[in-house]
């Protein structure tokens, strides 16, 4: 990993949710990429509440990202909200409310 994320510890708490933010190059994508196991560690381990990430390929599904650069997506409105499809409609229009956008759709 980069000289930025050696020796690195961050506790995340049950149910906590976390925001990582910084200057370009500080190393938040590849802190992210590790969490994703999208880069291999050489060293240590990924615990969220005393569990390890490492193997478990289910809790990469905790994860969001929210880039500096929001991109749409080609496909419906629906598509770009819910990629997995796992949402009510209820949901999505309570979200859409919630950021002051139903009345646009």
């Amino acid at each position: 990993l980069l000289p930025a994320l050696r020796d690195v510890t961050i506790s995340i708490g049950p149910l906590e949710r976390v925001a990582i933010v910084g200057r370009t190059g500080a190393g938040k994508s590849t802190l992210l990429k590790a969490i994703l196991q999208m880069v291999p560690l050489h060293a240590g381990d990924i615990l969220v509440d005393d569990v390890s990430l490492l193997g478990i390929k289910g809790e990469q599904n905790a994860v969001a990202v929210v880039p500096q650069t929001p991109v749409i997506f080609n496909g419906s409105l629906r598509l770009n909200l819910d990629p997995r499809g796992v949402e009510t409609d209820a949901t999505l229009w309570a979200s859409l409310r919630k950021v002051g956008l139903a009345e646009t759709f």
